[in-house]
């Protein structure tokens, strides 16, 4: 990548913000590795590399688009059209004082997890109705949109 065209894409220029807005409206919610591709930021489905590229989440209509599994399309993207990657984190505080990471929207509301470490063993900021997942140590579950306050979105980037 030129340097022109790494400087064009720093967490503060007008374009990588405008491209992470375009990201944020369509998936509702950014978490996760995304890769940047002609000017907009595209869900990694994968983590694992591949010669082939990177298969990013898609539509059912989108080229080169398959179906992965019932409703869920993906696509791969040749290395070379990649021009970032990046990792969103976002987070949100609950009305019930715990930090939660958010992961997806969930109809009305969003899909949410509860880490030990972000908020200091504090277990009575558990949000009602979250479920603890033992292997990982961490609680998750759903919880509304107006129950939340408080969201950062951290940016995280990464070689190429």
């Amino acid at each position: 990548m030129s340097s022109d065209r790494a400087e064009r894409w720093v967490p503060d220029s007008p374009e990588f913000l405008a491209a992470q807005h375009r990201a944020a409206a369509r998936d509702g919610v950014l978490s996760g590795r995304y890769v940047l591709v002609d000017g907009d930021l595209l869900r990694q489905a994968y983590g694992s590399w591949s010669p082939q590229g990177v298969r990013v989440v898609t539509t059912a209509g989108s080229p080169g688009a398959g179906e992965d599994f019932p409703g869920f399309w993906t696509a791969v993207v040749p290395h070379e059209h990649v021009a970032l990657a990046v990792s969103f984190t976002t987070t949100a505080r609950h009305r019930d004082g715990g930090v939660l990471q958010l992961r997806a929207p969930a109809g009305a509301g969003v899909r949410a997890v509860w880490w030990r470490g972000e908020n200091d063993d504090a277990a009575h900021t558990i949000p009602a109705g979250f479920v603890w997942e033992k292997n990982d140590d961490y609680y998750h579950g759903t919880v509304e949109w107006e129950d939340l306050g408080d969201v950062t979105v951290a940016v995280r980037f990464h070689p190429r």
